[in-house]
């Protein structure tokens, strides 16, 4: 149970911070 959590976690983690990369990158063409 707390393996899959941890892997939802990092799967979440992974999937926002590519969401805030591309936020940044796009912030920077501006």
């Amino acid at each position: 149970m707390l393996k899959f959590f941890l892997q939802v976690t990092a799967f979440h983690g992974c999937l926002m911070g590519g969401l805030l990369n591309a936020f940044c990158k796009n912030q920077n063409k501006l």
